[in-house]
């Protein structure tokens, strides 16, 4: 499994990260989009969580592509 951390409009004010998790064999791909109002932090702390565990190798996936979106909207999150 690769973890890959990647970013949209780099050096922007809309400057966005998101996490490519692949497994060891080729997929489905789903996608988790997090933090879309920045108000609403609990999808925003669930997907951080998500990317901690697969990182340190506590979860896993074995086939397929996991996009995360952790913050949506970053220039207006609370986090």
């Amino acid at each position: 499994m690769i973890v890959k951390k990647h970013s949209l409009a780099p050096g922007s004010a809309y400057n966005t990260p998101y996490h490519v998790i692949r497994g060891s064999q080729r997929g489905p791909v789903f996608m988790i989009v997090a933090g879309i109002h920045g108000n609403e932090t609990a999808s925003m702390k669930a997907a951080q969580r998500i990317v901690d565990q697969l990182r340190h190798g506590s979860r896993g996936i074995q086939r397929g592509t996991l996009i995360i979106v952790g913050r949506c909207c970053p220039q207006i999150s609370y986090l």
